[in-house]
């Protein structure tokens, strides 16, 4: 996957890492940050992973935080037109967890 450069004012962008969708042509940019049980985090409508950029340092005190900008936000490609319904997203963030182990 190329190179994708984060702007320098980003939240937590030291904690940004880009996976491949599970269709071609689409990435998904995720934070990780912390130890612990694992703890989804996951933006509303016009969010990305910057929603998150007060609580998920004093979250990850205690939790593996793991927030993801939904495909088309934030630093996220959509990979196939159609894919933005609750149960297909739903679908890719489920595909994504089990590959990724989380």
């Amino acid at each position: 996957m190329a190179r994708i450069a984060i702007a320098p004012d980003w939240p937590h962008a030291e904690f940004s890492r880009f996976l491949p969708t599970a269709r071609e042509g689409g990435r998904w940019h995720v934070q990780i940050m912390g130890e612990g049980p694992d703890l989804l985090l996951l933006h509303g409508a016009g969010g990305a992973t910057q929603s998150w950029r007060g609580l998920m340092p004093i979250l990850a005190r205690r939790y593996r935080c793991i927030a993801l900008d939904l495909p088309g936000q934030g630093y996220s490609r959509a990979s196939a037109p159609g894919r933005y319904g609750l149960d297909p997203l739903a679908s890719d963030i489920t595909a994504l967890g089990a590959r990724e182990g989380w």
